[in-house]
């Protein structure tokens, strides 16, 4: 289950399907996972990596087709494939 915060940013860039100034916009997929901030060598969760994605799609006048999650591997293991993440 995502945080209020993030279901509000998506509620808002799937209202831009309904609003025509959006018609011409690009149309983008989220997909997040585990990762490794290369800096401080801490895990960036799963939802705060969705939240400022979902913040920058709205910077940009974008509209939203998906999220997808995959919460069980991490970006910086070497060799790791996703197993196809899951739709929020």
């Amino acid at each position: 289950m995502l945080p209020p915060q993030v279901n509000d940013l998506i509620d808002t860039l799937r209202a831009r399907d309904d609003d025509l100034s959006f018609a011409d916009a690009p149309v983008l997929d989220v997909y997040e996972r585990i990762s490794i901030n290369p800096e401080t060598r801490e895990t960036e969760k799963v939802d705060r990596q969705i939240e400022d994605t979902l913040r920058e799609v709205l910077r940009r006048r974008a509209r939203l087709v998906e999220v997808l999650r995959d919460d069980g591997q991490s970006a910086w293991k070497a060799g790791a494939k996703p197993p196809g993440g899951s739709v929020c």
